[in-house]
């Protein structure tokens, strides 16, 4: 490997909370006009070791009325993935879902994927990747 070919250098430390690499967000929103509020939560966190990945995320959003039904969506998402090579990877994922505005009670998706990292750069990460799901 050349010098130039070297993108990022992230130290491999070996206890697991140094591992750990997340993002927390939250958002609310009111509409005078209707009295209408939305409250969006989510929450992302990523291990790594070697050429493994682990990301687990959870969404949330909350919207209501005074006099009118409310409506939650939750997600939860646990997603693992494999560097194939220094651009493939492959792995695989599982999705529930809830949402009253859908009517599902849980809605379950398992998928595997494969992809690849088309644009590596020191600032820029651009990948695109296929998936095929099922849904239960």
């Amino acid at each position: 490997m050349q010098q130039l070919d070297v993108i990022r250098i992230t130290p491999a430390d070996a206890r697991f909370w140094q591992r750990l690499e997340g993002a927390i967000d939250f958002g609310f929103s009111f509409t005078s006009s209707n009295n209408r509020d939305q409250t969006d939560f989510a929450a992302t966190s990523t291990y790594r070791t070697g050429d493994h990945s682990f990301t687990a995320a959870v969404e949330s959003v909350f919207s209501g009325q005074p006099k009118d039904s409310s409506t939650a969506r939750n997600q939860f998402t646990f997603d693992y993935r494999k560097q194939l090579s220094e651009r493939w990877y492959a792995g695989s994922d599982i999705d529930f879902l809830r949402s009253d505005q859908q009517s599902f009670a849980l809605l379950t998706s398992v998928g595997g994927l494969i992809g690849r990292n088309v644009i590596q750069t020191e600032r820029t990460r651009f990948s695109v990747f296929g998936e095929r799901r099922r849904n239960s």
